[in-house]
Protein backbone atom coordinates (compact mmCIF):
# COMPACT_ATOMS: atom_id res chain seq x y z
CA UNK A 1 0.00 0.00 0.00
CA UNK A 2 1.16 3.42 -0.93
CA UNK A 3 2.34 5.66 1.54
CA UNK A 4 0.86 8.44 0.38
CA UNK A 5 -2.45 7.31 0.32
CA UNK A 6 -1.96 7.07 4.56
CA UNK A 7 -0.32 10.33 4.70
CA UNK A 8 -0.30 13.86 3.14
CA UNK A 9 -2.75 16.93 2.89
CA UNK A 10 -5.83 15.02 1.13
CA UNK A 11 -5.42 11.36 2.47
CA UNK A 12 -8.28 10.16 3.73
CA UNK A 13 -7.55 5.89 3.89
CA UNK A 14 -9.81 3.72 4.44
CA UNK A 15 -9.85 1.06 8.10
CA UNK A 16 -8.55 -1.29 5.29
CA UNK A 17 -6.48 0.73 4.07
CA UNK A 18 -4.34 1.63 7.03
CA UNK A 19 -3.94 -2.06 8.22
CA UNK A 20 -2.38 -2.90 4.81
CA UNK A 21 -0.30 0.11 5.17
CA UNK A 22 0.97 -0.44 8.53
CA UNK A 23 1.37 -4.46 8.26
CA UNK A 24 4.26 -3.31 5.70
CA UNK A 25 5.50 -1.32 7.63
CA UNK A 26 8.78 -2.97 9.52
CA UNK A 27 10.57 -1.40 12.15
CA UNK A 28 14.04 -1.29 12.80
CA UNK A 29 13.58 -3.65 16.04
CA UNK A 30 12.23 -6.49 13.18
CA UNK A 31 8.78 -5.73 14.56
CA UNK A 32 5.67 -4.26 12.59
CA UNK A 33 3.33 -1.51 13.08
CA UNK A 34 0.38 -3.97 12.51
CA UNK A 35 -2.70 -3.47 14.26
CA UNK A 36 -6.37 -4.97 13.61
CA UNK A 37 -9.97 -3.10 14.65
CA UNK A 38 -11.77 -4.45 17.45
CA UNK A 39 -8.57 -6.66 18.72
CA UNK A 40 -8.49 -5.53 22.08
CA UNK A 41 -12.39 -4.88 22.67
CA UNK A 42 -13.02 -8.19 25.37
CA UNK A 43 -9.59 -6.73 27.06
CA UNK A 44 -11.57 -3.33 27.56
CA UNK A 45 -14.60 -4.89 28.69
CA UNK A 46 -12.64 -7.01 31.48
CA UNK A 47 -10.96 -3.59 32.72
CA UNK A 48 -13.81 -1.63 32.65
CA UNK A 49 -15.35 -2.87 36.35
CA UNK A 50 -12.36 -2.11 37.98
CA UNK A 51 -11.72 1.10 36.77
CA UNK A 52 -10.81 3.76 39.60
CA UNK A 53 -13.69 6.04 40.58
CA UNK A 54 -11.85 9.27 40.54
CA UNK A 55 -12.39 11.71 37.25
CA UNK A 56 -11.16 12.37 34.79
CA UNK A 57 -9.08 9.02 34.78
CA UNK A 58 -5.47 9.49 33.46
CA UNK A 59 -5.10 6.55 30.98
CA UNK A 60 -1.94 5.56 29.07
CA UNK A 61 -1.95 2.97 26.20
CA UNK A 62 1.77 2.02 25.73
CA UNK A 63 3.51 0.50 22.55
CA UNK A 64 0.11 1.01 20.90
CA UNK A 65 2.09 0.23 17.13
CA UNK A 66 -0.30 2.55 14.77
CA UNK A 67 -3.20 3.50 17.68
CA UNK A 68 -6.09 1.96 15.81
CA UNK A 69 -6.70 -0.05 19.34
CA UNK A 70 -5.87 3.52 21.29
CA UNK A 71 -9.07 5.12 19.63
CA UNK A 72 -11.41 2.34 19.76
CA UNK A 73 -11.11 2.12 23.75
CA UNK A 74 -11.17 5.78 23.97
CA UNK A 75 -14.17 6.01 22.15
CA UNK A 76 -15.94 2.96 24.64
CA UNK A 77 -14.73 4.77 27.43
CA UNK A 78 -16.44 7.89 26.59
CA UNK A 79 -19.50 6.13 24.94
CA UNK A 80 -20.01 4.85 28.52
CA UNK A 81 -19.64 8.33 30.19
CA UNK A 82 -16.33 7.84 31.74
CA UNK A 83 -14.27 11.22 31.57
CA UNK A 84 -10.67 10.62 30.64
CA UNK A 85 -7.33 11.76 29.72
CA UNK A 86 -5.96 9.20 27.11
CA UNK A 87 -2.04 9.24 25.95
CA UNK A 88 -0.69 6.95 23.10
CA UNK A 89 2.92 6.04 23.19
CA UNK A 90 5.65 4.03 21.09
CA UNK A 91 9.08 3.76 20.65
CA UNK A 92 9.02 4.78 17.05
CA UNK A 93 6.80 7.26 15.85
CA UNK A 94 8.37 9.85 13.69
CA UNK A 95 9.25 9.71 10.09
CA UNK A 96 9.78 10.73 7.00
CA UNK A 97 8.07 10.70 4.05
CA UNK A 98 10.51 11.42 0.40
CA UNK A 99 8.81 11.70 -3.13
CA UNK A 100 11.24 11.57 -5.95
CA UNK A 101 11.61 10.88 -9.25
CA UNK A 102 9.40 8.11 -9.84
CA UNK A 103 9.05 6.55 -6.35
CA UNK A 104 8.90 7.23 -2.69
CA UNK A 105 10.53 6.05 0.01
CA UNK A 106 9.74 6.23 4.12
CA UNK A 107 12.50 6.63 6.05
CA UNK A 108 12.82 6.87 10.02
CA UNK A 109 14.42 9.69 11.56
CA UNK A 110 18.11 8.05 11.17
CA UNK A 111 17.74 7.72 7.41
CA UNK A 112 16.82 3.96 7.47
CA UNK A 113 14.85 2.52 4.90
CA UNK A 114 11.23 2.05 6.06
CA UNK A 115 9.20 0.86 2.80
CA UNK A 116 9.79 1.68 -0.46
CA UNK A 117 6.48 2.35 -3.13
CA UNK A 118 7.49 1.79 -6.83
CA UNK A 119 4.47 2.30 -8.90
CA UNK A 120 2.13 1.99 -6.17
CA UNK A 121 4.05 -1.31 -4.98
CA UNK A 122 5.26 -0.69 -1.80
CA UNK A 123 7.44 -2.86 0.00
CA UNK A 124 10.78 -3.62 2.03
CA UNK A 125 13.61 -4.57 0.18
CA UNK A 126 14.96 -6.73 2.43
CA UNK A 127 11.40 -8.44 2.78
CA UNK A 128 11.38 -9.16 -0.87
CA UNK A 129 14.06 -10.46 -2.99
CA UNK A 130 11.92 -10.53 -6.25
CA UNK A 131 10.80 -6.98 -6.26
CA UNK A 132 14.67 -6.44 -5.94
CA UNK A 133 15.15 -7.70 -9.02
CA UNK A 134 12.50 -5.46 -10.41
CA UNK A 135 13.53 -2.42 -9.09
CA UNK A 136 17.15 -2.65 -8.03
CA UNK A 137 17.78 0.95 -9.26
CA UNK A 138 15.15 3.01 -6.99
CA UNK A 139 16.27 0.07 -3.98
CA UNK A 140 20.26 1.37 -4.82
CA UNK A 141 18.80 4.79 -4.65
CA UNK A 142 16.73 4.99 -1.63
CA UNK A 143 19.86 3.87 0.66
CA UNK A 144 22.08 6.30 -1.16
CA UNK A 145 21.37 9.65 1.28
CA UNK A 146 22.96 11.50 -1.19
CA UNK A 147 21.79 10.51 -4.23
CA UNK A 148 18.52 10.48 -2.63
CA UNK A 149 18.34 13.81 -1.72
CA UNK A 150 19.07 15.25 -5.64
CA UNK A 151 16.20 13.08 -6.84
CA UNK A 152 13.42 14.71 -4.32
CA UNK A 153 11.02 16.64 -5.15
CA UNK A 154 8.64 17.05 -2.10
CA UNK A 155 9.28 15.98 2.41
CA UNK A 156 7.63 16.17 4.49
CA UNK A 157 7.51 14.82 8.47
CA UNK A 158 4.64 11.68 9.31
CA UNK A 159 3.95 10.31 12.33
CA UNK A 160 3.49 6.60 11.99
CA UNK A 161 0.08 6.51 13.44
CA UNK A 162 -3.46 6.25 12.51
CA UNK A 163 -4.58 9.26 10.75
CA UNK A 164 -7.88 8.49 12.45
CA UNK A 165 -6.15 8.87 16.24
CA UNK A 166 -3.77 11.44 14.81
CA UNK A 167 -7.28 13.90 14.28
CA UNK A 168 -8.56 13.31 17.68
CA UNK A 169 -7.23 16.26 19.83
CA UNK A 170 -8.55 13.96 22.95
CA UNK A 171 -5.81 11.88 22.85
CA UNK A 172 -1.87 12.70 23.56
CA UNK A 173 0.71 11.29 21.35
CA UNK A 174 3.80 10.62 23.05
CA UNK A 175 7.34 9.09 21.91
CA UNK A 176 8.46 6.80 24.74
CA UNK A 177 11.29 3.88 26.08
CA UNK A 178 9.49 1.44 28.32
CA UNK A 179 12.79 0.60 29.28
CA UNK A 180 13.13 4.31 30.57
CA UNK A 181 11.85 5.02 33.90
CA UNK A 182 7.79 6.32 32.58
CA UNK A 183 7.14 9.66 33.08
CA UNK A 184 3.61 11.20 35.03
CA UNK A 185 1.34 9.61 37.10
CA UNK A 186 -1.44 7.32 35.44
CA UNK A 187 -4.94 5.99 37.04
CA UNK A 188 -4.56 3.01 34.06
CA UNK A 189 -2.07 1.53 31.76
CA UNK A 190 -2.76 -0.82 29.13
CA UNK A 191 0.52 -2.95 28.22
CA UNK A 192 -1.04 -4.99 24.65
CA UNK A 193 1.50 -7.32 22.72
CA UNK A 194 4.42 -6.07 23.99
CA UNK A 195 5.01 -6.88 27.69
CA UNK A 196 5.82 -11.03 26.65
CA UNK A 197 9.05 -13.25 26.33
CA UNK A 198 9.01 -13.36 22.21
CA UNK A 199 9.91 -9.46 22.83
CA UNK A 200 12.22 -9.69 26.13
CA UNK A 201 14.11 -11.62 28.49
CA UNK A 202 12.92 -11.91 31.46
CA UNK A 203 15.43 -9.50 33.13
CA UNK A 204 14.62 -6.97 30.97
CA UNK A 205 10.85 -7.46 31.23
CA UNK A 206 10.96 -7.10 35.00
CA UNK A 207 12.33 -3.80 34.29
CA UNK A 208 9.70 -2.83 31.97
CA UNK A 209 6.89 -3.77 35.02
CA UNK A 210 8.59 -1.89 37.27
CA UNK A 211 8.78 1.20 35.50
CA UNK A 212 5.11 0.82 34.90
CA UNK A 213 4.11 0.48 38.35
CA UNK A 214 6.21 3.16 39.78
CA UNK A 215 3.88 5.49 37.55
CA UNK A 216 0.80 4.08 38.72
CA UNK A 217 -1.25 5.79 41.07
CA UNK A 218 -2.43 4.22 44.42
CA UNK A 219 -5.31 1.80 43.45
CA UNK A 220 -4.40 2.33 39.57
CA UNK A 221 -4.75 -1.01 36.99
CA UNK A 222 -2.07 -2.57 34.78
CA UNK A 223 -3.30 -4.32 32.35
CA UNK A 224 -0.53 -6.56 30.29
CA UNK A 225 -1.90 -8.37 27.82
CA UNK A 226 -0.75 -11.26 24.38
CA UNK A 227 -3.01 -11.80 21.51
CA UNK A 228 -2.98 -15.71 20.68
CA UNK A 229 -4.74 -16.06 17.54
CA UNK A 230 -5.85 -19.61 18.39
CA UNK A 231 -6.98 -18.46 22.45
CA UNK A 232 -7.61 -14.60 21.88
CA UNK A 233 -6.59 -11.98 24.35
CA UNK A 234 -4.94 -13.47 27.16
CA UNK A 235 -4.42 -10.73 30.02
CA UNK A 236 -4.07 -10.26 33.45
CA UNK A 237 -5.39 -6.98 35.11
CA UNK A 238 -3.63 -5.81 38.22
CA UNK A 239 -4.04 -3.17 40.88
CA UNK A 240 -1.49 -1.25 42.91
CA UNK A 241 -1.77 -1.67 46.65
CA UNK A 242 1.09 -0.40 48.60
CA UNK A 243 4.91 -1.32 46.48
CA UNK A 244 2.93 -3.62 44.55
CA UNK A 245 0.11 -5.10 42.84
CA UNK A 246 -2.53 -7.41 43.15
CA UNK A 247 -4.34 -9.55 40.64
CA UNK A 248 -8.21 -8.27 39.95
CA UNK A 249 -9.00 -10.31 36.89
CA UNK A 250 -7.63 -12.79 34.32
CA UNK A 251 -8.54 -13.39 30.77
CA UNK A 252 -8.36 -16.16 28.57
CA UNK A 253 -5.73 -18.35 31.15
CA UNK A 254 -3.88 -14.80 32.18
CA UNK A 255 -0.73 -13.43 30.54
CA UNK A 256 2.19 -15.03 29.80
CA UNK A 257 4.18 -12.63 32.20
CA UNK A 258 1.43 -12.25 34.95
CA UNK A 259 4.06 -14.19 37.32
CA UNK A 260 6.63 -11.45 36.77
CA UNK A 261 4.22 -8.62 37.32
CA UNK A 262 2.68 -10.04 40.23
CA UNK A 263 6.07 -10.20 42.26
CA UNK A 264 7.21 -6.53 40.94
CA UNK A 265 7.26 -4.82 43.83
CA UNK A 266 8.80 -1.06 44.34
CA UNK A 267 10.49 -1.95 47.60
CA UNK A 268 13.03 -4.02 45.93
Amino acid sequence: MPAVLIYGPDAAPTPQQEQQFFAGVRLPNGTFKTTSDRRLDDLNNAIAPHLPRRYPLRIKDVAVSSGISTLEWYGALTKAGIECEMTATDIWLHARLVEARGFRVLLDQAGRLLQIDVAGFAFQPELAPRKRMFFAAPIALAQRPQLLHRLTRHEYPVVLMSPRLLGNPAVTIVEEDLLAPTAGEWDVIRAANIINRGYFTDSTLQVIIRNLVGSLTPGGLLAVCRTDLEVGNRASIFRRVGSGLELVEELNGGSEVADLTAQASLSD
